[in-house]
């Protein structure tokens, strides 16, 4: 199972059928060597 399925997986047990807004960009390279991923998020309490 590819990296993209897992976290599909887990966002669904997460969320449910509504997930949240998200958007995965392919990129050349990551800050560090041997990341996996990268995350930027911004959070909002209404």
């Amino acid at each position: 199972m590819g990296l993209q399925a897992v976290l599909g997986q887990a966002m669904g047990a997460r969320f449910g059928a509504r997930l949240p807004t998200q958007t995965l960009i392919g990129v050349a390279g990551l800050a560090l060597p041997g990341m996996l991923y990268e995350v930027e998020a911004v959070a909002v309490q209404p």
